[in-house]
């Protein structure tokens, strides 16, 4: 079975750091193991099926509770690039046009 190296945009791992910090204002140690949970969750689904997903022009996004994770997918380089991590009630299809 081939595998995907799963790599964190800058801008998906600020998105990873604003979570933690809007959870954190609520319950701090709660943030930190949920964040760490959405990134093990994303890392071990991409890592396997990265094509399994949802189209949405050159992105593909998989849905994880309330997250959306959109991510581009490198087949020739097994490479899986993740580039938004958003709660899904924002206005993450706007997001997705301003990412390059």
């Amino acid at each position: 079975m081939k595998r995907y190296e799963v790599r964190f945009s800058s801008s998906a791992e600020a998105d990873l750091d604003s979570i933690l910090l809007y959870i954190a204002a609520d319950n701090p140690v709660r943030a930190i193991t949920f964040v760490e949970e959405l990134r093990e969750r994303t890392i071990d689904f991409l890592s396997v099926a990265p094509n399994a997903a949802t189209s949405i022009g050159r992105f593909k996004y998989v849905v994880f509770g309330r997250y959306i994770v959109a991510y581009t997918v490198d087949d020739e380089a097994a490479v899986a690039r993740v580039q938004l991590v958003t709660e899904g009630h924002r206005d993450w299809h706007r997001l997705l046009t301003h990412l390059k």
